[in-house]
């Protein structure tokens, strides 16, 4: 700045003449041009000077956009899921803009997602376990594996190996108080461990039928033909096993949270896709059950 011209500094209200206090000045005077703060109080008072202010502005300009572009990108990569849930939750919208669902429904299923999403990660933990080798995928699993999965009984004596097929297909759940988890007579969905939350599972009793639930074990045998049993679900609870092994193809209760609550979804299709071909799983399974 100082070569341009002697005009920047002429007119300046500074003291100093020494060649430090030149120095400070003019790198002052380019602080405020590349930030784009631009005081003015030191400005060019000649042509040349003019003409290097310009390629200043220019070089400082492109300077300070990148570095702030640098600094976005930085704070950006550090929550990559972040990312990736946002794009996912801007489609969702989008799908229900598009199909103009009522105001409620719309908030339903924006407020389903929203939670979902943010329980999800950005890769598929069964596309981590394909790229593993067969060590690490065990330990991997061992890690992943939820312990209330691990506690349950009808898990007890599986092998290893079928504990890591299942990891990857496990879908955790957030359910609102008052809306039900499984109708009666819906089809084939899953099994449920609940997490955290209580629900309220019911169950007209026309007969008792001997420990066909395990859930039902410790009331079904007491329980009079024609009454409704009801049962309180908490936290390691667990219920549709017997849709899950195929022993029934629907649910003969319903279950609906008395609070907002969080489960462990074990889906019936996909764990029969995994398991199959391996009969030996669902025998001990059903003897767990069943036991």
């Amino acid at each position: 700045m100082h070569i341009s011209g002697s005009g920047f500094l002429e007119t300046y209200e500074w003291t100093g003449e020494s060649a430090a206090s030149k120095y400070i000045c003019s790198l002052y005077w380019a602080m405020t041009t590349v930030t784009t703060v631009g005081y003015g109080d030191i400005i060019p008072r000649s042509d040349e000077e003019r003409i290097f202010t310009m390629a200043a502005m220019i070089i400082g300009g492109a300077f300070y956009g990148y570095v702030v572009g640098n600094i976005s990108v930085i704070l950006a990569s550090n929550d990559v899921n972040w990312r990736a849930h946002k794009e996912r939750l801007e489609i969702i919208d989008a799908w229900i803009s598009h199909h103009r669902f009522p105001a409620q429904l719309r908030r339903r299923i924006w407020a389903f997602f929203k939670m979902a999403v943010s329980h999800q990660v950005v890769w598929d933990d069964g596309v981590v376990f394909a790229e593993l080798s067969s060590e690490l995928r065990e330990e991997v699993a061992s890690y992943l594996i939820h312990p209330e999965l691990q506690r349950n009984l009808i898990f007890r004596g599986v092998p290893t190996s079928i504990m890591i097929r299942i990891v990857s297909i496990l879908q955790q759940v957030t359910v609102r108080k008052g809306e039900q988890v499984v109708p009666d007579g819906r089809f084939q969905f899953g099994m449920f461990i609940v997490l955290d939350g209580t629900a309220i599972l019911e169950k007209d009793i026309d007969a008792p039928e001997g420990n066909e639930f395990s859930i039902f074990s410790r009331d079904i045998l007491t329980a009079q033909a024609g009454k409704r049993l009801t049962e309180v679900l908490r936290r390691t609870d667990s219920f549709g096993e017997e849709v899950l092994l195929g022993l029934k193809s629907q649910y003969e209760y319903t279950v609906t949270p008395s609070r907002r609550t969080v489960m462990l979804l074990l889906p019936r299709d996909q764990f029969m896709e995994r398991c199959s071909g391996m009969p030996e799983v669902f025998t001990i399974m059903r003897t767990n059950f069943t036991s």
